[in-house]
């Protein structure tokens, strides 16, 4: 009887569908934009802006729609519409496209370009403004609108960022003095509560154009990632462009260190036990967390035991980009030399996290 229930449920694993959990940003392959009709002719219009956009968030490259090979792709991007929606009427009418994640993934594997998975790090933003009369301090809560406008781009871009409560706890680690020198040491110790992987801090102020004899603004940043510090300036005619460029310049940054570009003859096949996998709860996790990674190019379930599974991939980079990536995630761990239950013939070994 145990053996029938053990094989029943072993059955019923290798049927569950693929189930993608924990991504800290979705919709990555859907663009929504605004449309003045609901017209065959207006949608065709629109729609190659909504795939070059999609191409950009999923690839990590902003200038992914230069690339040869992809151009094509805009000849007829409704070859990869899964589906779209109107929501709204009038000047406020929008249309959401949907586009196929694998027809994407596939192209872009195809013609070597990089693949950024919707698993990404969290960027705090420390920001101040000075109009000239005064210095805001840039808080979750802020009326300003300029919150509203980085959020979207940084959507648009799928990028996950917070802004600090600046409460009592926040205020007394930081303040306005350490943003504008900036102080990055406090700055990285007050962003510890929020769990961010990023920090990104900004000045804006409105400066003199001397030479064109107008004010004009402009942003210092610095962005901690990974123990790197990478600074950028931006200038523009209001802060809406300030801040878009900077929004652009994490993103491109973050795409460069974290998508995975595929090459044929840079894949690896590698098989990987995982321990801990013990129902249909943690086998769907795992699964699907395995399956969302962009450097994973292939997934199959070789075997599956009593409390692990055995998995054999295609993994572009080998497996120790694999390994960087699930080391740096802490979703799975890694087993010390000697664990009990370690099957020898796996390239990596690794226990569900707790």
């Amino acid at each position: 009887m145990k053996n029938l229930i053990k094989f029943g449920l072993i059955f019923c694993l290798y049927l569950l569908p693929w189930q993608i959990h924990a991504s800290h940003v979705g919709n990555i392959y859907s663009e929504t934009l605004s449309i003045s009709s609901k017209s065959d002719v207006q949608r065709k219009q629109i729609l190659p802006k909504a795939l070059e956009q999609v191409l950009i968030k999923v690839s990590g490259n902003t200038d992914i729609a230069q690339v040869d090979e992809v151009k094509e792709m805009f000849s007829h991007p409704e070859n990869y519409l899964e589906t779209y929606s109107y929501e709204g009427k009038g000047e406020q009418l929008m249309l959401t496209a949907s586009f196929d994640p694998q027809q994407i993934k596939s192209l872009l594997r195809h013609t070597g370009q990089t693949i950024w998975g919707d698993d990404r790090p969290l960027t705090m933003i420390w920001m101040v403004v000075n109009n000239g009369q005064s210095k805001e301090f840039i808080s979750s809560d802020s009326s300003a609108d300029i919150i509203g406008h980085i959020e979207k781009l940084a959507q648009g871009r799928g990028l996950p960022v917070l802004f600090p409560l600046l409460d009592l706890q926040d205020l007394g680690q930081v303040n306005v003095n350490d943003v504008l020198a900036p102080f990055p040491w406090k700055i990285h110790q007050a962003a510890k509560r929020y769990g961010s992987e990023a920090e990104l801090m900004g000045h804006i102020a409105q400066v003199e154009d001397a030479a064109n004899e107008r004010f004009i603004w402009q942003g210092q940043w610095l962005l901690l990632l990974n123990g790197a510090k990478l600074n950028w300036q931006t200038k523009g005619e209001t802060i809406n462009d300030v801040v878009a460029q900077v929004v652009n310049e994490v993103a491109d940054a973050m795409g460069s260190q974290y998508a995975v570009s595929y090459h044929e003859g840079k894949n690896q096949q590698l098989s990987l036990v995982v321990y801990g996998i013990t129902n249909i709860e943690s086998y769907t996790q795992v699964s699907g967390y395995l399956k969302s990674l962009s450097l994973v190019a292939q997934l199959e379930v070789n075997r599956i035991a009593s409390d692990h599974v055995v998995y054999n991939l295609v993994v572009a980079g080998g497996a120790h980009h694999l390994a960087s990536i699930l080391n740096e995630e802490h979703t799975l761990q890694p087993l010390v030399d000697g664990e009990v239950g370690s099957e020898q013939q796996a390239t990596l070994s690794y226990r569900l996290a707790s």
